[in-house]
């Protein structure tokens, strides 16, 4: 399972992103407690399998797509926000209007993607930064 960390890490790198990358999708697939069993190549490098399985047409593009990365938000939170570019989105947990991720990025896509990644770092224990 990715560690709060790695996932604030991703977070980051979706934040700095100037728009789509296929390589950065493949990541935060890669780091998805669905895929914790996959196989890892090169020695247990996430990163560098995610640039061999970039583009390969199974995972879905977090980073240009809003339909992709809204399937991110984890299950009981909610997301709002600015869908202009730049986005700013925001992961809100029930009952509450603080946010438990939030993102500032290129593309409303990447924006969400980095707000999902937050708020998942922040229910594995931490908080968003």
């Amino acid at each position: 399972m990715a560690s709060e960390a790695e996932l604030l890490a991703l977070a980051e790198r979706c934040e700095g992103a100037s728009g789509p990358d296929n390589e950065l999708s493949a990541a935060v697939w890669l780091h998805l407690p669905e895929q914790e069993g996959h196989a890892w190549k090169h020695g247990g490098d996430k990163f560098k399998h995610a640039h061999q399985i970039a583009g390969c047409g199974f995972i879905p593009d977090y980073t240009a797509s809003l339909d992709a990365a809204i399937s991110l938000v984890p299950e009981g939170l909610w997301a709002e926000g600015s869908l202009s570019s730049p986005g700013q989105l925001e992961v809100h947990g029930p009952c509450t209007f603080d946010p438990i991720g939030k993102g500032w990025a290129a593309t409303p896509a990447l924006a969400l993607t980095a707000a999902c990644l937050r708020a998942r770092a922040a229910t594995m224990g931490g908080s968003d930064d």
